[in-house]
């Protein structure tokens, strides 16, 4: 979803460009850093952790059902997130399902050779 919604280039999700330097004062494990900006990887790994704080997904009752939340600074960002979390899970529940068939089938056809 990071990726997707590009929310390494967003202020809200991405505390480097929301108070460029502002995060190395306040965090003393950067005051003896050798470079006063963050590397690629911490700095994705900071805005995926900045996006979990913004998501959650609960089940609904006894139900199969989930409910989905997300929070931003505007609505449509948060339907944008809470959308695409739901796409990615449903896509990812048809996979599995496609390849559990495929593989059904695979193991009919070699039983009925």
């Amino acid at each position: 979803m990071v990726d997707e919604l590009h929310l390494y280039e967003d202020p809200e999700f991405n505390a480097v460009l929301a108070q460029p330097g502002l995060g190395i004062l306040l965090n003393p494990r950067e005051w003896f850093a050798d470079d006063s900006y963050p590397s690629p990887q911490r700095q994705r790994d900071a805005v995926i952790d900045a996006f979990l704080k913004h998501v959650s997904a609960d089940a609904v009752g006894l139900s199969t059902s989930i409910t989905v939340t997300a929070r931003a600074s505007t609505p449509e960002k948060a339907a944008a997130i809470a959308n695409g979390l739901v796409r990615a899970y449903v896509g990812d529940q048809i996979a599995t399902k496609v390849d559990a068939a495929q593989s059904t089938v695979q193991w009919l056809s070699m039983r009925v050779n």
